[in-house]
């Protein structure tokens, strides 16, 4: 192993090991997971892009908002390596790169200036690219949801990875899974005040749901396939009393719109004393 890689190695440790330190499991992992999914076809979620560790591979999800800007969850991102990070649109067979992908380098990360890293409120962020991405057939823009979600909607989450929660399983396909809305007071009774109604969102039953790694990535009203929330935390995966918890991205309209429109307002990001102590839980759990 070359000393070059180790900073690269310790990030990819930090991300692998907060999903299993926190009662807060959504985080970014290796590979996204996906609990009672099916898969998806090729092309089915064009927006949807694998952020990724420069040799190391996928961490998070993200969606593509124009040719320069993806939006993503606060946590995926860790300001001191964006040089280390990549973005691949197009993306569906995580073993195969085929003429459909897109692999594009970072230029650096937007984090939202009230993200609270203990009960991760706020959990937005935006990534520009370092050159554009070109939409075609299976890479486009997404369409932001800008009405509030309803009881009829049927919501849909992408990814990734493990198929079941603390089980290796990882995905090679992209997988889908449809995931009803909940009302607000379930993801109050699960998480207690940490929840916020207005501003994110509660979706998922007992078997189907987004888990570990799957943060960043979209929840997807199916009728019009706009864009509604960022997969963000929850308690384990696919409880029934503990649904997934997803930023609201139409709280957030005016923040994304002024934050694209600047280049100089760079947000905090994870603190470097919660990377140390996160990483410090990786070496006790290899013991």
């Amino acid at each position: 192993m070359s000393l070059i890689n180790l900073p690269f190695l310790l990030c990819a440790l930090t991300l692998f090991t907060i999903c299993h330190s926190f009662k807060v499991d959504r985080r970014a992992g290796p590979g996204t997971l996906i609990v009672g999914g099916s898969p998806a076809a090729r092309g089915e979620f064009p927006w949807l892009v694998s952020i990724q560790l420069k040799g190391f591979g996928h961490i998070c999800g993200g969606t593509i908002l124009n040719s320069e800007w993806i939006l993503t969850a606060a946590h995926c991102m860790f300001e001191d390596l964006p040089r280390g990070y990549q973005i691949v649109a197009g993306e569906y067979l995580r073993n195969e790169t085929d003429a459909s992908e897109q692999i594009v380098d970072v230029e650096g990360f937007f984090v939202h200036e009230n993200y609270n890293e203990n009960n991760v409120q706020n959990d937005i962020g935006l990534i520009r690219l370092k050159s554009s991405i070109k939409f075609d057939d299976v890479v486009k823009a997404a369409k932001i949801g800008d009405k509030a979600t309803t009881a009829e909607n049927q919501l849909i989450t992408a990814g990734w990875g493990y198929t079941e929660y603390g089980i290796p399983s990882s995905s090679i396909q992209l997988l889908k899974v449809t995931v009803p809305l909940r009302p607000n007071v379930d993801c109050d009774q699960g998480y207690g005040p940490g929840y916020t109604g207005v501003q994110q969102i509660c979706a998922g039953i007992g078997g189907k749901d987004s888990c570990s790694g799957d943060s960043g990535g979209g929840l997807i009203n199916a009728g019009d396939k706009t864009v509604v929330g960022i997969v963000s935390y929850g308690n384990e995966c696919g409880l029934q009393e503990y649904p997934g918890v997803y930023t609201r991205i139409s709280y957030y309209h005016d923040w994304i719109t002024k934050t694209m429109g600047s280049s100089g307002n760079i947000g905090n990001t994870v603190a470097l004393h919660t990377k140390f102590a996160v990483f410090l839980a990786c070496i006790f759990q290899l013991l």
